[in-house]
């Protein structure tokens, strides 16, 4: 087998980094989105996922939380 050229290499991991930095801000947008008319603080991040503030201080997720009319 041959090396890669260290320019392919480069696009390559520049083609990650972009991608993976695209869907992180879809996943963010897509939870503010979806709790933006519960009038509860909302939260994002790569590890804790969306979250959901139903009392002040108390973070829960937000596939775990349901409103009840």
């Amino acid at each position: 087998m041959f090396p890669l050229p260290k320019k392919v290499i480069r696009v390559f991991v520049v083609g990650v980094v972009v991608f993976v930095a695209l869907a992180m801000s879809c996943d963010r947008q897509k939870c503010h989105r979806d709790w933006a008319d519960s009038g509860m603080p909302v939260r994002w991040g790569p590890v804790i996922d969306c979250q959901v503030s139903p009392s002040p201080g108390k973070w829960v997720p937000a596939k775990s939380y349901r409103e009840t009319p």
